[in-house]
């Protein structure tokens, strides 16, 4: 069993609230057999109430709490934790003078979703008690993932990590198969939280003919909002040709003769917004086949379906980089340096794994597969190509 141990300056505001989310925290994520968490103060007094504004806060979010009483941090219990989180810098000096500095090395900051420290103000002197609430309870939730819950990782992850992000972004996210479902875009992209500082892909396929009309819509004009923003790439899949074929002549016109679900849902939607199927064409028309970016001196190269191993990358064509009846040699003889990132094909159908529900990395090839079944019961996925992580809708 793992130990945190939350410590402030009289363990009577922060670190306590810290405790207590963390607590919560670990129970809901089914962990709590497993890590124990205390709290502490750097005073040479103990045996404090709980401050009225951290039960407030408490209370407020439903998090559980009991009588607490403040407790003195000394170099045992420096001795019986495998984790010290201070809650400022300041506090991490404290400590450090209390225990000789940090041997073992079990001093740390909670820290963003980004990875930068959070400094939490003492709320017993800002009187903000809700802001320093909300930090710590941000802070827990990373700190919780370090622990199993919601972090997950590619298999062979290290074979697709760059040594080094010399790139301008933080993190370079891969998308599988949308096919319109457009629910698991949505809860994807929450999970996701995207930001300005991260690189994102998107591998193709995100219509659905066999999908609900309105969802088609709603996900065509998620795209087409989202495709205005320089750091989000939508590539070209095969569904997305086809219906660029199916739906439009070259001027952009739509067919009156092609019916499918899509076409209706497009059609209805044009009533209320008339220039609608004009820029459904040009959302489509526009759509890369391919994507390319080097980091760390290691070449990443995103398409819909796979490629041609008998040529290099920069002479692949249309057939192959969205769908070809020879794309199982690709899987088989890929041998290349580039890491090549593709949706189209379940790795549950390529491999005849039914348990394979997950993006995989193929095996001594440095492929990445994203489409995990979005369109039926599979979930949505995406990858960080910079840590290996994924997430799941």
């Amino acid at each position: 069993m793992s130990k945190i141990i939350f410590v402030c300056h009289g363990n009577t505001c922060r670190s306590v609230m810290a405790e207590y989310i963390m607590r919560h925290l670990l129970v809901k994520a089914g962990l709590a057999e497993s890590v124990r968490v205390d709290s502490a103060g750097c005073k040479s007094k103990g045996g404090e109430p709980m401050s009225e504004g951290a039960r407030r806060e408490l209370a407020k979010n439903n998090i559980p709490f009991d009588n607490h009483r403040s407790k003195v941090f000394t170099a045992q219990t420096y001795q019986q934790a495998d984790c010290i989180i201070a809650m400022d810098g300041g506090i991490v000096s404290k400590i450090e003078r209390k225990v000789g500095g940090d041997p073992d090395k079990k001093i740390r900051l909670l820290t963003d979703a980004d990875g930068s420290p959070l400094s939490i103000a003492n709320p017993f002197n800002t009187h903000n008690y809700s802001k320093a609430y909300a930090e710590i309870y941000r802070g827990c939730s990373e700190l919780l993932k370090t622990f199993g819950a919601e972090e997950t990782f590619i298999n062979d992850a290290e074979d697709i990590i760059p040594p080094v992000n010399d790139s301008p972004y933080k993190r370079l996210i891969a998308i599988g198969d949308v096919h319109a479902a457009f629910d698991k875009l949505l809860s994807l992209w929450q999970k996701l939280s995207v930001t300005e500082g991260d690189l994102v892909i998107f591998c193709g396929d995100y219509l659905y003919g066999m999908g609900d009309a309105d969802k088609n819509v709603a996900t065509l004009h998620w795209l087409i909002e989202h495709a205005k923003k320089k750091n989000i790439i939508f590539l070209r899949g095969n569904v997305d040709d086809t219906y660029l074929d199916c739906l439009f002549d070259e001027q952009g016109k739509m067919f009156r003769g092609f019916n499918s679900r899509v076409s209706r849902g497009i059609k209805i939607a044009a009533i209320k917004e008339p220039y609608f199927p004009q820029e459904v064409y040009t959302f489509l028309n526009n759509l890369p086949l391919s994507y390319q970016v080097t980091v760390g001196g290691r070449q990443y190269f995103f398409c819909h379906a796979g490629i041609n191993v008998d040529k290099p990358l920069n002479a692949q064509t249309k057939s192959y980089l969205i769908d070809h009846p020879r794309l199982r040699s690709f899987y088989r003889n890929y041998a290349g340096e580039a890491v090549i990132v593709v949706g189209h094909k379940s790795p549950k159908k390529i491999f005849g794994d039914p348990n394979l529900t997950m993006p995989v990395k193929v095996p001594q090839r440095n492929i990445v597969m994203l489409d995990t079944g979005a369109k039926k019961e599979g979930a949505l996925s995406a990858v960080n190509l910079l840590s290996g992580r994924y997430w799941q809708s």
